[in-house]
């Protein structure tokens, strides 16, 4: 049975002599005696086409039409008319139907209709789409950076999407792992396809391998949906590290046949480390690192850190509908020295709070106060604090500073802070105690 359904409005026979024609060649045609039956987009969105016998309307066919088209922009019609039928009303482009069928019907005129009407709109919803990809499209020029490190990295890239092969993506949190995974589909073999992020992390032992069983079904069955719904280009799989033993024998046992799309995967720090759950697999480790990219951190390429400012400068100040704004020469210089634990993203949100509160505060000059646009860093004790402490004391409030700043960039998650402190969760607790440092939905919000 076809898949596309036709709506049929009118009560007369032209309109239930067109419903038997559409359903005998197996279109779903779903019929209604008047507009009025209908209340709006909702009742218009499952259907492909719209039949309309316009003498059994209670208003003229192009009041229907532009009604219609008021609840869908893209609605196709076809008219029913009788040849004596005068056309002259229909002055604009959104009275226009999409197609005209005289009465009595004839099996052939109308069913040419209904193919024409089906190609306009599936080539009006390929060029939304288009649209929509290139709105949404990125490019070399994205990979912001000037330091060998970044040219690198960019040049790595270029090359890995000349190929079809799996693409694995090591490099700490943050440094940018799934842009470059999305630039290596977008400058690929096949750029208008899907690229369909998975995070591992969240994903349920065994899931990994149900999902791409049904991939692979799919693939054979001929099926235009495979992972999701979906009909990927790449699947992006996100922390490698995260896969269950079993899970890893299924991606292994899926990538040694020909898959129906690319696969790629970040790994933290290194593909060849050990998963959260064990080793990897060595045999999976060899077939996803054919290609390997290794991302450094912001801390290893600092000369980035200007250009990547002013990259997000732009971005965000064009976001807020803010004039270009500037950052004064010494944040620049503390951005400059500051490790950036949290890496390329980390930088982008102290960005982002600059300007947002750059934005709320209504502020119009042309740079930045500095206090908008401090980074977090763990600066000396003042002079009096080093006379009157100890060493204990002094250690205890760098100790209290660094958990703190943790803290408030995995937006208050325990759990992460303590991975990313390498401490138990409990003696993370206990210190935070000790240290009186609220919970983060305890502490106050301005």
């Amino acid at each position: 049975m076809s898949d596309e359904s036709i709506l049929v409005i009118g009560s007369g026979s032209a309109a239930h002599e067109a419903a038997a024609c559409l359903t005998a060649e197996s279109f779903s045609a779903m019929g209604v005696d008047d507009i009025s039956e209908l209340s709006g987009a909702h009742d218009l969105e499952p259907h492909q086409v719209i039949v309309l016998d316009a003498d059994a309307l209670s208003e003229p066919p192009w009041r229907a039409i532009e009604l219609l088209r008021q609840w869908d922009a893209q609605a196709t019609v076809i008219v029913v008319v009788t040849p004596e039928s005068h056309w002259s009303s229909f002055s604009s482009f959104r009275q226009r139907p999409a197609g005209i069928v005289l009465k009595p019907i004839d099996r052939a005129a109308l069913l040419m209709a209904i193919d024409s009407a089906l190609v306009y709109r599936r080539l009006l919803e390929e060029n939304k789409s288009l649209k929509r990809q290139l709105g949404s499209a990125v490019s070399l020029g994205d990979w912001v950076g000037c330091t060998p490190q970044s040219q690198e990295t960019r040049a790595s890239i270029a090359t890995a999407a000349l190929s079809n092969g799996p693409v694995t993506i090591c490099g700490e949190q943050g440094v940018g792992r799934r842009l470059a995974a999305e630039l290596i589909h977008r400058h690929g073999r096949n750029p208008g396809s899907t690229f369909l992020p998975m995070d591992l992390t969240s994903l349920p032992d065994g899931e990994l391998r149900r999902l791409l069983d049904e991939a692979r079904d799919a693939s054979e069955r001929g099926r235009g949906t495979y992972v999701h719904g979906a009909r990927p280009g790449t699947l992006y799989l996100a922390e490698l590290s995260a896969l269950s033993r079993a899970d890893q024998l299924a991606l292994k046992g899926f990538l040694e046949e020909p898959a129906p799309f690319r696969v790629m995967a970040s790994s933290h720090p290194s593909i060849t480390s050990g998963g959260r759950r064990g080793e990897l697999d060595p045999e999976l480790v060899l077939a996803l690192g054919k290609i390997r990219i290794e991302i450094p951190a912001l801390r290893e390429r600092r000369g980035d850190v200007p250009v990547l400012i002013d990259h997000f400068l732009k971005r965000f100040c064009a976001r807020f509908e803010l004039k270009a704004l500037g950052i004064p020469p010494r944040a620049i210089d503390n951005y400059s020295n500051y490790d950036w634990p949290g890496n390329v993203a980390e930088l982008s949100m102290m960005i982002e709070r600059a300007v947002s509160i750059a934005s709320a505060a209504k502020f119009d000059g042309t740079t930045l106060p500095e206090h908008f646009c401090a980074p977090p860093s763990l600066t000396a004790p003042a002079p009096s604090r080093l006379k009157n402490a100890s060493l204990r004391e002094l250690i205890a409030d760098i100790e209290k500073r660094i958990i703190v700043q943790t803290l408030e960039r995995v937006d208050g998650s325990q759990k992460r802070a303590a991975k990313e402190l390498r401490v138990n969760p409990t003696t993370l607790h206990e210190k935070m105690k000790r240290y009186n440092i609220l919970p983060e939905r305890s502490r106050p919000r301005a």
